[in-house]
């Protein structure tokens, strides 16, 4: 699992509202040549792969909000699943777009983002 990206300041959404002030950071999983044709064939195992992976993310994340005392902070990602290399071989392998944030509500009930330290 590797952090690849952390793109520039100032990042919002389509609403014009601010979503972190980090914006959202790509996480990519390679998998283990063991596990590519199990992944690729067969769709529960690769959704529970996927599952762990972001909730390994978001784990790291909630960690961290706890630590800050951030009580019930909540994440957002998208997951994309590549299946070939640029070899045209089989590389099953996920890309996960993730806020560089989490958020929390304040006492009335609206998201309130906290942006992650690099």
């Amino acid at each position: 699992m590797r952090r690849v990206a952390r793109p520039r300041h100032g990042v919002g959404s389509r609403s014009g509202l601010p979503i972190a002030d980090n914006g959202p950071c790509q996480w990519v999983l390679s998998l283990p040549f063991e596990l590519r044709a199990l992944a690729a064939f067969r769709a529960d195992v690769l959704s529970a792969l996927a599952r762990v992976f972001v909730e390994a993310i978001f784990a790291r994340q909630r960690a961290w909000a706890k630590n800050n005392g951030l009580a019930e902070a909540r994440s957002g990602a998208a997951l994309f699943v590549q299946r070939l290399g640029s070899s045209v071989n089989l590389n099953v392998h996920f890309h996960v777009i993730v806020l560089d944030a989490v958020f929390t509500r304040d006492k009335n009930r609206r998201v309130v983002f906290h942006s992650l330290p690099p």
